[in-house]
């Protein structure tokens, strides 16, 4: 996660895990974006039942939570929960990380 803060471009974040259904709905969407933003976006899953101390280090209490980095990998927003795919690229777009 480190590396990709530091790669000069965006990062999202999912933390979460398998078997939450709002985490598993999540998961065709992250698919996505990987393939849509390859060159633009890095796009990570952090699974929270085997990252707990990353989790902690981010200050994460429920899931599945989406963080978001700029270029410089400066947390920019969050979101918890569901996040449709239509909204979550606006706001994206809306914050200067597409």
């Amino acid at each position: 996660m480190d590396r990709a803060r530091r790669s000069g471009k965006p990062t999202m974040v999912e933390f979460g895990a398998t078997g939450c259904v709002p985490c598993d709905m999540m998961t065709p969407i992250l698919a996505d974006l990987r393939k849509k933003y390859k060159d633009k976006l890095n796009v990570l899953f952090v699974h929270m039942g085997q990252e707990q101390i990353m989790g902690a280090r981010f200050g994460i209490q429920n899931i599945p939570i989406q963080v978001f980095f700029d270029q410089k990998g400066r947390e920019v927003f969050r979101h918890a929960g569901f996040f449709p795919q239509t909204e979550l690229e606006k706001k994206m777009k809306q914050k200067g990380l597409l």
